[in-house]
């Protein structure tokens, strides 16, 4: 059977019929793998034949995989998630691999000899970090072919294209990396280095190294052009060890030169070498989860030869490196990883014992104390230089023109006043209590024609005139000062530099070592030439957080000590524990790691778990968490990390969209119902409906459509990997889900030429004194037409709602006119018209939407929630329905959030996850407790109360309907109130199905809907509204300082103080008024604006704050006391409504 089905893959062009049979052979081999594993005998005789013929099937479809996804990068600047068809491959591979029995043939016996040849640091960095298949091809990006020859060339005249991008279809995540490009020619550039998968080549004559995203590393010349070294845009030099005696390479002339380009992800560096010399660390600080991939760009003229390691290197990699291609290795390594994530996963999701490699192996990334790994954010508290651009007017181009722009890390830049002596100071952003850090690194870009400078760190804000005394300090300087100390045994002092740093080039690491403690840091920059402008783009630094547990141990002996101390608590912990934690437990447990990590400012993954240290705040929320040592929260925590870090590559190779209906005739199904929740599987397994799938594959008949029935029936005994990773969803945190989701969402864009820049897309024209008019006689209105909603509704509905698919983060999407009012929409009056369309949406200027019945009684919970209206049921409330979904689907998109209070009944329905009477619980307290009532009550009252109810209910809106045919004449006797009960239950569950049904045919049409199937319902609601409580710290982290303001300064200081004293509604006020919205992005990652405070530069402190909702900035006149400020802060807030400054309205 498997032979018959592995053979007729090869056959099928159809793309839904090879999944199909993939699913089928997977399900196959997920089934004989224990009767092979149970039956040594099965190896031998006629068995062992049919097995070898398996085994060379499943070679080539290795084989095919492979190439097919190398065929998925030729399309490399669309990005995307490999197909379905691809995913299921990989799933049939897997199952192979884990079911077939080792092989003892000669030709495994002859590859097993060669592995074992190959050095233990390189198969070990294969298996843990390579991903591709063993022989490394070359895409042509222009051309969109396939190269396999090692020989690139960009032969000039009649070549269409002056530059030619080549990347590698082989990624590593981590380790450390060498391959070689001999120069044969170089008329014009060549680049050498390496990309994420998010780098995008733009036009026909653009080399990676014009990257300004920060997703390239490369250097570049050539005969006529000078060494460079790139990363977004700005050049850099490497960085020498000035106690390092080998001989540095020479700047070569790109002919017939052979460039070395090492990676090590280790420390996050990237290095080259000419002609075997080493040049120095050109890159440091690279976080690159993803990966990278190989790049080579070559101008006209110009030909290269790439080795990866197929033939013997010119020039050998150092030691400790591996070869991007090892021909003792010809096996595709990184299918044995995949193969362990699979194991691991399916271990979780049995609630099998972890063996203890699994636990040592989480655990091994813990409390690493690695470079940057805290990822703490800093903010500027003052510098000496001020911007020549700053402070004239509130414009985008202006916004970063302050010391703040050097914490952004994109092409803002800030340029001081000062030359030379420049201060800038820092601290930990958003920390009151000035929490001490250890300071690691410090790296600084922008700086065009070089700097030089001084590290200083001290428990107080310092005063730069106590600086003074070593201006002008270089090099030998900083070194006679250094050894003075040390031959007086000196401790270190405030006002005396910790570290020093000079480059030629843009950028510059500086390391400090010993490492520094205190809370502020400051740098003293000047320019290497006088004569030139400092331009300064980011500044970042590398440090641990004080309230690491380790902190105070950097740099002594007793660090190692107490790591292994750390290591064997946890260890011990994570294997007492496992019994206890089940699926709800750990869900509750990624919720609040979460909940920290926000709160701290860091990603999960990159929050150390000994740093997990939950409030008593904390442990009153997740009160199933509170009594569980906190030894063996951090455990747990290290094994969800592990299992995230596991999963997200899996995530990028299984197919999970099986479990999302989004065939557009099942758009109209009814949510689920709830039965019994699809939990860990059973010890015994049922019968497998592979026989039926087999069929299909093999009968070459049209793929059949999904049906409710055939799905349920393929979950019952699901043990495919796609299965598994789908239903430890829960387990994954946010940031796991969006990377795919982004991915999924960037391959899933519509290109339009010239359709949607910053300002374009279709207009629209509203009149808001119209749709007040209509609010206040709701009679006069009532399907809500002129409502803002209604206008909005009108005038694109006649539009083609897919072109919404071009939509792309924070883009504006289309062009608001508001009649009447002196508005020029550059962003401000597109966010205010969808925070106008869902007031409306939740008001009585519109119908589709009723107040829950817990807010209409004041009781139980989501008083503030807004339920379908089952009423809405004609085509023109359908089709207002579907414009919801869409509006849905663009938040997703844009990350714009809308303010929409929804239940889960609303959600689920969204993403047809399974109803329960706590849904309805969540907005109709007073049915579900009235049933359950009648269900404690004894016959003789139960009859009497029963006398006269039949088998109807009332709907949310008020409409009587019947539970059963002819409910209304049918009596409900006692023995019927089971019956009554679930029937009540179920209608009222259901009752906006159909409303529902139209939402997700407008989601489906701007985000199909497959796309949300990792998501859970609270998931989506925060993607969509972001969170309803702003978040002042998490502003805080995303907020500039214009010309002459810094964290630090009086008025600053007393704007927060208010905005914290703030209610949630006045925050909420607060924001629409800065932004015309009043949502704030739902993770840190989603930001894409900062928010910015200036000074209002003229004017008494009786003048009101002025807004720019367009810009997000707010100009803040020199208010006295915090009193004043609050109370001309709510009067604006309060009053302002329309936009009137762009211009004089007719």
């Amino acid at each position: 059977l498997l032979v018959l089905l592995l053979k007729s893959l090869s056959h099928i062009n159809d793309r839904d019929l090879a999944q199909h049979g993939c699913r089928a052979a997977a399900r196959v081999f997920s089934h004989w793998g224990g009767l092979v594993a149970s039956n040594p005998e099965l190896a031998h005789g006629q068995h062992g034949k049919e097995l070898k013929r398996i085994r060379r099937l499943v070679k080539g479809l290795e084989l095919a995989h492979g190439s097919l996804r190398t065929r998925n990068l030729v399309k490399w600047n669309t990005g995307g998630l490999p197909g379905p068809h691809l995913q299921t491959l990989l799933e049939l591979i897997l199952a192979a691999r884990h079911a077939l029995p080792e092989s003892d043939d000669d030709e495994s016996k002859q590859a097993a000899k060669a592995r074992q040849a190959v050095p233990q640091h390189v198969r070990e960095a294969y298996q843990l970090w390579r991903d591709g298949q063993a022989l490394v091809s070359l895409i042509s990006i222009s051309f969109k072919k396939i190269i396999k020859d090692q020989t690139i060339a960009n032969s000039g005249a009649n070549n269409m294209y002056y530059v030619d991008n080549f990347i590698g279809d082989c990624c590593v995540r981590g380790g450390k990396w060498y391959f070689e490009v001999r120069v044969e020619t170089a008329v014009n550039i060549v680049s050498v280095g390496w990309v994420t998968r998010e780098c995008r080549v733009n036009g026909s004559n653009a080399s990676f190294a014009t990257d300004y995203t920060g997703n390239a590393w490369c250097v570049q010349g050539g005969q006529n052009t000078n060494t460079t070294y790139i990363h977004m845009g700005r050049h850099t030099q490497p960085q020498r060890d000035s106690d390092d005696v080998r001989e540095y390479a020479v700047t070569p002339n790109w002919q017939n030169v052979i460039v070395g380009a090492l990676l090590d992800l280790d420390k996050g560096e990237i290095s080259y070498t000419f002609n075997g010399k080493p040049t120095g660390t050109a890159f440091s600080g690279i976080d690159a989860p993803d990966g990278l991939y190989p790049a080579v760009s070559l101008g006209q003229n110009s030909q290269a030869v790439v080795n990866f390691g197929r033939t013997p290197f010119s020039f050998g990699p150092p030691p400790g490196f591996s070869p991007l291609e090892c021909p003792g290795l010809q096996s595709a390594a990184w299918l044995e990883r995949y193969k362990n994530a699979s194991e691991v996963t399916h271990l979780l999701w049995r609630r099998s014992p972890l063996p203890d490699s699994v636990i040592d192996a989480a655990l091994e990334k813990e409390v690493q104390l690695n470079r940057g790994a805290q990822g703490l954010q800093f903010e500027v508290v003052q510098a000496d230089g001020q911007s020549k651009r700053a402070g004239a007017q509130p414009n985008a181009m202006f916004a970063f023109s302050s010391p703040d722009a050097v914490l952004t890390n994109d092409a803002s830049s800030w340029n001081p006043q000062k030359r030379s002596n420049l201060h800038i100071t820092f601290k930990m952003a958003g920390d009151e209590d000035l929490t001490n850090f250890v300071l690691q690194e410090v790296k600084i870009r922008g700086m065009s024609q070089g700097c030089y400078g001084l590290v200083f760190v001290s428990q107080s804000q310092p005063d730069f005139d106590s600086f003074e005394w070593c201006n002008g300090w270089r090099e030998q300087a900083y070194k006679r000062f250094l050894a003075k100390k040390k031959a007086k045994g000196l401790a270190g002092r405030p006002h005396e530099p910790v570290a020093y740093f000079e480059t030629t080039g843009s950028s510059v690491h500086c390391k400090v070592d010993p490492v520094a403690r205190g809370r502020f840091v400051t740098l003293k920059i000047s320019s290497t030439n006088p004569n030139s402008q400092l331009n300064l783009s980011n500044i970042s630094f590398n440090c641990i957080h004080g309230s690491h547990p380790l902190a105070s141990l950097v740099g002594t002996p007793e660090l190692a000590v107490e790591k292994e101390q750390i290591h064997r608590r946890l260890r011990a912990a994570a294997q007492v524990s496992q019994e206890k934690w089940n699926m709800r437990l750990d869900e509750s447990l990624v919720a609040m790691v979460q909940k920290i990590a926000m709160r701290m400012g860091v990603a999960p993954l990159s929050l150390d778990s000994i740093m997990l240290d939950p409030t008593p705040e904390d442990k009153s929320r997740f009160k199933e968490l509170a009594t569980i040592p906190i030894d063996q929260l951090r455990a747990r925590f290290s094994i969800l990390k592990y299992l995230n870090r596991l999963v997200t590559p899996l995530l990028h190779y299984v197919d999970v969209s099986v479990y999302a209906e989004s065939q557009s005739d099942r758009l109209k199904a009814p949510p689920k119902q709830s039965s019994s929740s699809q939990t860990s599987p059973d010890a015994s397994s049922g019968a497998s409906d592979a026989p039926s799938a087999v069929a299909v594959a093999a009968g070459g008949a049209q793929a059949p459509t999904l049906s409710e029935e055939s799905l349920q029936d393929m979950l019952q005994d699901d043990k495919s990997l796609s299965f598994v990773v789908h239903q430890l969803k829960g387990l994954y945190f946010m940031s796991t889900k969006k990377s795919v989701f982004d991915t999924l969402l960037g391959g899933n864009t519509t290109t339009r030429s010239g359709f949607y820049g910053r300002s374009s897309g279709p207009s629209v024209s509203i009149n808001r004194i119209k749709a007040s008019k209509a609010r206040e006689n709701p009679a006069s209105d009532p399907d809500g037409m002129n409502s803002i909603f209604g206008q909005m509704f009108t005038q694109l509905r006649p539009k083609d709602y897919s072109q919404f698919r071009t939509a792309s983060k924070d883009q504006q999407v289309w062009m608001v006119r508001f009649l009447g009012e002196g508005s020029i929409d550059v962003g401000g009056p597109f966010r205010e018209s969808i925070t106008n369309m869902t007031t409306d949406l939740q008001s009585d200027a519109t119908p589709l939407f009723l107040k829950s019945p817990n807010g209409r009684n004041d009781v139980g919970l989501n008083r503030e929630k807004w339920v379908i209206n089952p009423a809405c049921t004609s085509a023109q409330h359908l089709d207002m329905y579907e414009f919801v979904g869409v509006l849905i689907g663009i938040a997703l998109r844009t990350r714009l959030t809308l303010a929409l209070d929804l239940p889960s009944l609303v959600w689920k329905g969204i993403l047809n996850e399974e109803l329960g009477k706590e849904d309805l619980e969540a907005v109709d307290k007073l049915c579900v407790q009235a049933l359950h009532d009648l269900e404690k009550l004894d016959s003789e009252k139960l009859a009497f109360l029963l006398a006269d109810q039949k088998f109807t209910t009332q709907l949310t809106d008020g409409t009587e309907v019947e539970l059963k045919e002819n409910g209304s004449s049918i009596a409900v006797k006692p023995h019927h109130l089971p019956e009554f009960v679930r029937l009540t239950i179920q209608r009222r569950l259901n009752e906006g199905n159909v409303q529902i049904a139209a939402i997700r045919k407008g989601l489906d049409q701007v985000v199909p809907l497959r796309m949300l199937s990792l998501f859970s319902w609270h998931d989506l609601e925060t993607l969509v509204c972001g969170n309803p409580e702003i978040d002042v710290a998490m502003l805080q982290r995303h907020t500039n300082y214009g010309r002459g303001l810094s964290a630090s300064a009086p008025l600053v200081k007393m704007f927060w103080k208010v905005l914290t004293s703030f209610s949630a509604e006045e925050r909420q006020l607060f924001l629409r008024f800065v932004w015309g919205r009043n949502r704030l992005p739902a993770t840190d990652s989603d930001w894409t604006t900062a928010f910015t405070i200036n000074r209002l530069s003229s004017g008494s402190s009786e003048l009101l704050p002025l807004a720019h909702t367009c810009f997000f900035s707010i100009d803040l006149p020199n208010y006295e006391s915090v009193e004043q400020m609050r109370a001309k802060l709510l009067y604006a807030i309060t009053n302002t409504t329309a936009v009137d400054l762009d211009f004089t309205a007719n």
